[in-house]
């Protein structure tokens, strides 16, 4: 201790420390033979250690529609990309609960449409290719009004749901494709220039994700 600064500048009595710090050391229960990384020495908590992690269900709603596309890449209304604003991760489920497509060209007289989504593969089984490579059979119901739009007819419309055994890592984006019934792309109309009102569709799609719950992580921060 420096003598300019006093000794009564001395706030501690060095002895009393290290006997606290020996005393704490003691009854710290630690093994001080074991190697340095022993387990009998510590137990770190993480993630991986936590042996009652529980998963909670998280539902959300993807709307995506037709006049958001760039047309530039994607002139038919019937096929394009949807990039979304966010990317859904561990998916346990997805589901088409609504949608909406134009009363045109004669689509009444088709007797249903079939709706694909390229990143959701292998929902339904068939013998027929083009509904085994769809995601969803759309029936439709009758017109809001003649000519304009048509919903998708909840009273005949099977709710086509993909559940995943093992969750599916990612979703960022959806590849629509409307066909009919022998696969080809359905033309509404021409939406160059557009794009236009009459000619656009719309889906409601229900994701379901898993989260872990933070509720109980014993002594650990979660940030």
């Amino acid at each position: 201790m420096s003598q300019r600064l006093g000794q009564h500048y001395q706030r501690y009595d060095r002895s009393t420390v290290e006997e606290y710090n020996k005393f704490n050391l003691d009854n710290l229960n630690i093994d001080k033979d074991a190697p340095r990384n022993s387990d009998k020495n510590y137990k770190p908590l993480s993630v991986v250690n936590e042996s009652d992690i529980t998963y909670i269900k998280r539902t959300d709603y993807i709307v995506v529609t037709s006049n958001e596309r760039d047309i530039s890449v994607y002139p038919n209304p019937s096929k394009y990309v949807i990039n979304l604003p966010c990317e859904f991760r561990n998916i346990s489920c997805i589901e088409i609960v609504n949608g909406v497509i134009p009363d045109k060209n004669n689509v009444k007289n088709e007797p249903y449409l079939l709706l694909h989504i390229d990143e959701l593969q292998d929902v339904m089984v068939s013998t027929n290719k083009p509904i085994a490579d769809a995601f969803a059979i759309l029936h439709m119901a009758p017109p809001i009004s003649p000519g304009y739009f048509i919903n998708v007819d909840k009273k005949t419309f099977e709710h086509a749901v993909l559940n995943f055994k093992t969750p599916k890592a990612s979703l960022s984006k959806l590849t629509i494709s409307i066909t009919d019934y022998d696969g080809n792309l359905f033309n509404f109309g021409d939406d160059s220039g557009g794009p236009h009102k009459e000619f656009q569709n719309m889906f409601v799609i229900k994701v379901e994700t898993l989260e872990k719950n933070r509720d109980s992580l014993n002594l650990r921060n979660v940030f």
